[in-house]
């Protein structure tokens, strides 16, 4: 009798453990380095970030960080809010095999520069890249299909967007608050999306059979 309350103890602490073991699993979540990944999802950004929450991103965009995205982390999302608010980023590289990119993922990331996106993506969440004000040009690939609402609005150095060829499906203001100077059609020329507020004429090619909602509003 006298063992029995390290017995109990014992098994006290191997109970909390099962119970720890089985919660991890449960979770699937998995810490590689600075980013952490759910079930394929890239959750979060874990890395240090040079510049505060709330002050300018750095005035030579060259000492930003630079984040790449290991393509070895078998990762096919990028989560919502997962590098959201983060004004020491000035370059990301989205790795291959990724298809989505959630809502406000690089949300206000305001020293944002540049964003490589592969071949292998299809959608590009609500508000994605809003607010990422540094960021001056994007590449569209063909793999793309959909791009939410108002997923570069308030890009403001935003001057430049090649769209690519597959894209059929855009949200409201999704452009808004940028410095886009050319029309953005898609679906093969057959929707004209947006034209921008500063534009003094404009003729309507032929192909356009559709005009979205809000394409000349402002």
């Amino acid at each position: 009798m006298k063992f029995l309350p390290r017995t109990v103890g014992m098994l006290t602490m191997m109970a909390l453990l099962v119970v720890a073991l089985s919660s991890m699993g449960c979770t699937g979540e998995t810490n590689t380095g600075d980013f952490v990944v759910k079930n394929g999802v890239l959750t979060r950004y874990a890395g240090a970030d040079p510049v505060e929450v709330g002050d300018s991103p750095p005035d030579d965009i060259e000492v930003g960080m630079v984040v790449n995205i290991p393509d070895n982390l078998g990762i096919t999302a990028i989560g919502g809010l997962a590098f959201s608010y983060r004004p020491g980023i000035s370059e990301v590289t989205i790795p291959k095999g990724v298809v989505s990119i959630g809502e406000g993922a690089f949300g206000n990331c305001t020293g944002l520069a540049s964003v490589t996106i592969p071949d292998t993506l299809e959608s590009i969440g609500n508000g994605a890249f809003a607010g990422c004000s540094s960021l001056t040009s994007v590449s569209i690939p063909d793999s793309v299909t959909s791009i939410g609402p108002s997923a570069f609005s308030d890009c403001s150095s935003l001057a430049s967007v090649t769209m690519g060829s597959g894209v059929t499906s855009i949200g409201n203001h999704a452009f808004s608050g940028t410095k886009l100077s050319s029309p953005v059609i898609i679906n093969d020329g057959k929707t004209l999306y947006y034209v921008p507020p500063g534009l003094t004429s404009y003729t309507i090619p032929d192909t356009v059979t559709t005009i979205n909602d809000y394409a000349f509003s402002n």
